[in-house]
């Protein structure tokens, strides 16, 4: 038990401690605040600066917090710190801001808001300045971060289908919350060593895919998933649409010969994660093999998680920087006992998404016509939603649909039972048969109307504008990609009504088809909002 202990670099067994566990409360306390509590607030996104609104909405509360914060970090000179007056600090300033400017470029390079009718030009402006302050001075990380999330929460407004566009953003995010909890802490007179910032770093990476590996073991995912199926479901989609399907059928064959290795594979590097500060050999392995993972994700289903990669990327060049710094080192059977019930338990104090499903043959899709004054007819892409254009691409909104029942989530995600009934269907008949007996219905009249609102309200507000906004052009890659069909509306004419269509489309097991197409919505839209 002794020798096991000794393997602590600095300070005592208690002293370790007590410096971990402070860094891991405050960064809850922040994390928290920025990731739920900001959006208990009662913003208004219609203020044409953000920062006000967030100043009108907290009171008298959010001035004195600012001002409290500010006081006691300047008696404690946090504020002047320099980047070479932290441990590290010269290496810690690479991936720091190297992960915060990828979120500013983000956010600042949304789309304006056509539902809100605002783009926060102001507070886009304030933020690229408090991004160049930061790599002169570390605490400036701080506002910076207030500043994303007010700008990352628009999109949840109104709430159209969960959230589910945020998980590869708030990774990189809970690991800016993290180095901002680690800073504030320098106000002590023993702040925490680097290494705690890059040990609860490694954990909150790992824990986005242990989760995730765990829910697939838990649903059976090796022996009844069919991953090779996500490439058809992708198509229905949108992916790859100029590609003709026989075509991608032909590619899901012979990949499907792979499906089981490919299984595995995903299995072992995700689960593998819960050991993943056993050995930094290891660590710099899987976080490798995720990103080609990612990669493969983005070749078979249109999911670009550039930021998971990013991220990665970033996290194998601080191992590589810090390799012969033994103050360092967080790979020693100490961090390894803690990492893993921190990793298994983040589910509450990190959330992350536990993605695992199984890939079914039947796929939901909508899809989008503008009609106009001259009676042209265009088929509107989901991009031309930005900033909701993840929203809209992952189509999760099956809550609009009350004549029949559903058999699948976005992308043809569902459960076992009825992936294995759709293994025989083969028509409309067999698939009405399994919606009405083993299908389910999530029709909810409040959010249906929340969406038609949403409809009219941006397509009334983007007559005005025909163009892209200047900062959308200089915007990252996006998260969901899809290719639009038949003639494309951006905004050429003015909308006068949007037709919404809900298109079933089943694989019988030789050909991908599109067995129905219900409208849904006609939807006119006003002069103005």
């Amino acid at each position: 038990m002794i020798r096991y202990f000794n393997t602590l670099v600095t300070d005592d067994l208690s002293q370790e401690i007590r410096s971990l566990a402070q860094l891991f409360l405050l960064f809850l306390v922040i994390d928290l605040f920025l990731t739920r509590g900001l959006r208990t607030i009662n913003l208004s996104y219609e203020n044409d600066i953000l920062l006000k609104s967030f100043y009108q909405a907290s009171g008298l509360f959010g001035i004195l917090l600012t001002v409290l914060v500010a006081g006691s970090l300047a008696y404690r000179r946090i504020l002047s710190l320099k980047w070479n007056q932290l441990e590290y600090g010269q290496t810690l300033k690479v991936f720091v801001c190297f992960l915060a400017l990828l979120m500013t470029w983000f956010t600042t390079t949304l789309e304006f808001n056509y539902f809100f009718n605002q783009g926060y030009y102001a507070d886009r402006i304030v933020l690229i300045v408090l991004a160049l302050l930061s790599i002169w001075r570390p605490f400036f990380i701080v506002p910076q971060l207030l500043l994303i999330f007010l700008l990352l929460w628009q999109l949840n407004y109104p709430v159209l289908n969960f959230g589910s566009h945020f998980a590869h953003k708030l990774q990189v995010l809970h690991i800016l919350n993290l180095f901002a909890a680690w800073l504030f802490l320098h106000a002590l007179k023993k702040p925490p060593p680097a290494r705690h910032f890059l040990f609860f770093t490694a954990c909150l990476v790992a824990s986005a895919y242990v989760l995730p590996a765990y829910k697939k073991i838990s649903i059976e995912w090796l022996s009844h998933g069919e991953l090779y199926m996500m490439l058809l479901n992708a198509h229905a989609h949108g992916w790859l649409s100029f590609i003709d399907s026989s075509t991608l059928i032909a590619a899901t064959e012979k990949i499907s010969k792979f499906d089981f290795v490919m299984k595995m594979s995903v299995i072992a590097v995700e689960a593998g994660c819960l050991v993943f500060v056993w050995k930094r050999g290891l660590t710099i392995f899987l976080l490798g093999a995720l990103m080609i993972f990612h990669c493969g994700v983005f070749l078979l289903y249109g999911y670009f998680f550039w930021t998971w990669i990013a991220l990665n990327g970033a996290l194998i060049f601080i191992l590589l920087a810090t390799k012969r710094y033994k103050k360092m080192n967080v790979f020693t059977p100490f961090y390894l006992a803690l990492s893993i019930p921190l990793i298994l338990t983040s589910k509450f104090w990190a959330n992350p998404s536990t993605l695992g499903w199984i890939d079914g043959r039947i796929s939901y899709t909508y899809r989008y016509e503008v009609l106009t004054d001259s009676g042209k007819s265009y088929s509107v892409p989901f991009e031309f939603f930005e900033p909701y254009g993840d929203v809209f691409t992952m189509s999760n909104f099956s809550y609009l649909i009350e004549s029949h029942n559903m058999l699948a989530n976005p992308y043809g995600s569902t459960s076992r039972e009825p992936a294995t009934a759709l293994l025989n269907a083969q028509s409309m008949h067999d698939v009405e048969l399994l919606e009405s007996s083993i299908g389910w219905n999530n029709f909810h009249q409040t959010k249906s109307k929340t969406y038609r609102n949403f409809v009219q309200t941006y397509f009334a507000n983007r007559n005005n504008s025909a163009r892209r906004s200047i900062p959308y052009l200089l915007s990252p890659p996006r998260q969901f990609w899809t290719y639009p069909r038949g003639d494309i509306y951006n905004g050429q004419e003015p909308a006068k009504t949007v037709v919404v269509n809900e298109v079933t489309t089943l694989f019988d097991g030789k050909a991908l088809k599109e067995i129905r197409t219900v409208e849904i919505m006609k939807i006119p839209i006003p002069d103005s909002a």
